[in-house]
């Protein structure tokens, strides 16, 4: 059972019968996601599942308080910390009545919070970015038709199970849906994004996920490469912050915070990567060779992982390691 509230910016409640939609989605465990199954239902949610709770105004109170319970129980035997985030938006008319009247929708923060499902104490997942930092550059971060704006609420769906599966089939280019599906675990696609045009220019290689209404992402072709009659966002580095801050990639704490950069993920969930030269992936390799995207790197990655005991490579590149993130990236 989960108790929420939804009011607007003065504090008053909001109906829910006024939303364009509110949801609540699960996730779990915190140590990393991905790997939980909440019903066979769920297969087009791997690791997660989301309930809509717009038709529960029945479970409100006069002020904006909601109760709703889960159709899908947390797993049998599961254990330690999981997750709930809420996510929703509104349409609201401005300029009412005159020449430039329009409707405009607003996305809710994506709030999250965390609790034990078996008595043991409550551990967050870890956050090695910071949504304040994203907005540097971003001014405000939003997606999907503003309904996800929080980077700890988007890796519950950018998980390293998940990719665009649900969405290729539907694709406005007939290429993509010959091609394998993409990862979208949110590391390796923050990376690849963010190594833009790079990828095709020193790479020979782009980056896709088809999205919403089959569209088509293209974030590292460069834009001399594109035909005109296909959508392209490639991204380009350096990049300019509102305050008028160039940074490039490696910069790693434009992103990430308290140094995570160096605290590998050795050890958790591996990555689906069907495009990828590594399919699955592990963790860390999904996350570096994102960027260091040659066959020699992913070479060095796998010859440095056991079968049986997995990646070594916080060994070198660890944060006591003669080549942590810190020194190998001359933008520290």
């Amino acid at each position: 059972m989960v108790t929420f509230t939804v009011k607007d910016n003065k504090g008053n409640p909001i109906a829910l019968s006024t939303l364009g939609s509110l949801s609540l989605t699960m996730v779990g465990p915190t140590t990393d996601y991905g790997l939980t199954n909440f019903g066979s239902d769920t297969t087009s949610t791997p690791g997660y599942v989301t309930e809509s709770t717009v038709a529960t105004s029945s479970n409100c109170g006069g002020d904006g308080t909601c109760v709703y319970t889960f159709t899908h129980p947390i797993p049998t035997g599961a254990k330690g910390t999981y997750a709930i985030g809420i996510e929703g938006r509104i349409t609201q008319t401005i300029y009412p009545n005159s020449p430039v009247s329009q409707s405009v929708q607003y996305g809710g923060l994506n709030q999250v919070i965390y609790f034990s499902v078996d008595g043991s104490a409550v551990t967050p997942r870890r956050a090695p970015v910071a949504l304040a930092n994203c907005n540097n550059c971003h001014a405000k971060l939003e997606v999907h038709g503003s309904l996800r704006n929080n980077t700890v609420y988007c890796v519950f769906c950018h998980n390293p199970s998940n990719t665009d599966f649900t969405t290729r089939p539907t694709s406005v280019v007939a290429s993509d849906k010959t091609l394998p599906n993409q990862a979208i675990n949110l590391a390796l696609m923050v990376h690849k994004i963010h190594t833009g045009t790079n990828l095709e220019v020193n790479f020979n290689q782009d980056y896709i996920i088809v999205g919403h209404g089959g569209s088509h992402n293209s974030f590292g072709a460069a834009y001399a490469s594109v035909p005109s009659s296909i959508p392209n966002t490639g991204v380009r580095f350096p990049t300019m912050s509102p305050t008028g801050g160039v940074g490039d990639t490696t910069k790693c704490y434009m992103c990430h915070v308290n140094g995570s950069e160096q605290n590998l993920p050795v050890g958790l969930n591996a990555v689906t990567d069907p495009q990828g030269m590594l399919n699955p992936s592990p963790a860390t390799t999904s996350a570096c060779t994102a960027c260091h995207l040659t066959a020699s790197a992913v070479a060095h990655a796998k010859a440095n992982t056991s079968p049986k005991f997995g990646e070594s490579c916080d060994v070198c590149h660890g944060a006591a390691g003669a080549y942590a993130a810190t020194q190998v990236h001359a933008g520290q």
